[in-house]
């Protein structure tokens, strides 16, 4: 609170995107550097992503999260066909309190963890009518 003071909602509302511009310019330069000097790599973990996603039967959140995460960056750069928008919100679908909310009950970390899983693969074999080559 105390670097706000004094500042408008206007300047930190500027400030903010100047900000994220830099981010995004710094994200865009990284995955530039990824793809020129280890392409095979990226490409690999990319496709094991998204293989683990369509196959995996136990998935923690965690693993969830980085990775869709590795997938929506295949699918960004044009390594991956693209999948319907809406895949993007397994990412909030599949945490712990959405997931049980989705089920409408409560379940242990395993029960978690395989539910998670049979979400995702779901989604995927839902999606692969709707992927479009990169």
């Amino acid at each position: 609170n105390q670097i706000t003071l004094g500042k408008s909602e206007e300047d930190i509302l500027t400030h903010l995107d100047a900000v994220t511009g830099q981010i995004i310019e710094h994200e865009l330069k990284a995955r530039e550097l990824l793809q020129k000097q280890m392409p095979m790599l990226l490409e690999d973990k990319v496709w094991r992503a998204r293989g683990t996603l369509q196959n995996a039967r136990l998935l923690s959140s965690e693993d969830a999260i980085h990775l869709l995460s590795l997938d929506r960056l295949g699918t960004d750069m044009g390594i991956l066909p693209k999948i319907k928008d809406g895949f993007a919100t397994l990412i909030v679908d599949t945490r712990s309190g959405c997931l049980q909310y989705i089920l409408d009950r409560e379940l242990d970390p395993n029960q978690r963890d395989e539910e998670r899983a049979r979400l995702i693969r779901g989604a995927m074999q839902e999606a692969r009518g709707t992927i479009h080559e990169a």
